[in-house]
């Protein structure tokens, strides 16, 4: 849904939302960590180094709402 959202927004707009690029890169990171730790396939490296990742995101995200763009 993010995804038809993002692509929705550029074909109005001519622009990319940051939200909803980095909600669909947070939904498909945690579907990754979520299907690797249900198989039992990654090792503590991994998942912590995509909790970084979702740690980031999820700064990137509040920062991107708390000061939206200006057009």
């Amino acid at each position: 849904m993010d995804l038809f959202n993002t692509f929705v927004d550029y074909r109005e707009h001519k622009e990319i939302r940051l939200t909803y690029v980095t909600d669909a890169t947070i939904l498909i990171v945690m579907r990754e960590i979520s299907a690797g730790v249900y198989a039992q396939k990654y090792d503590y490296q991994f998942i912590l180094g995509m909790s970084v990742l979702m740690l980031t995101l999820g700064t990137i995200r509040a920062l991107a709402v708390k000061y939206p763009h200006k057009t």
